[in-house]
């Protein structure tokens, strides 16, 4: 089952869902996840509703690229590896 009151992202360790803290947000980020990506070495990239840009490598979350809201309050909706 899926716990009700998880929110945001969550990985899945073969028994439960555990809650993935985004670095330098802490619980309070619940912000959306807009778009995943999977890249050839298998890390793992989130885009936020916010803007922001994570990189999940298996066991870190790391904050790539954070929307300072200097460009507005935008979404990253598409991610692309080339």
């Amino acid at each position: 089952d899926f716990p009700r009151e998880l929110n945001g992202l969550a990985r899945y360790d073969g028994a439960f869902f555990c809650p993935l803290e985004l670095e330098g947000v802490g619980k309070s980020y619940y912000r959306s996840v807009t778009s995943l990506l999977r890249d050839r070495q298998g890390h793992i990239w989130i885009g936020t509703w916010h803007g922001d840009l994570y990189q999940y490598d298996g066991e870190t979350l790391h904050l790539v690229v954070e929307n300072t809201g200097i460009v507005g309050d935008w979404k990253l909706s598409n991610l692309a590896e080339d």
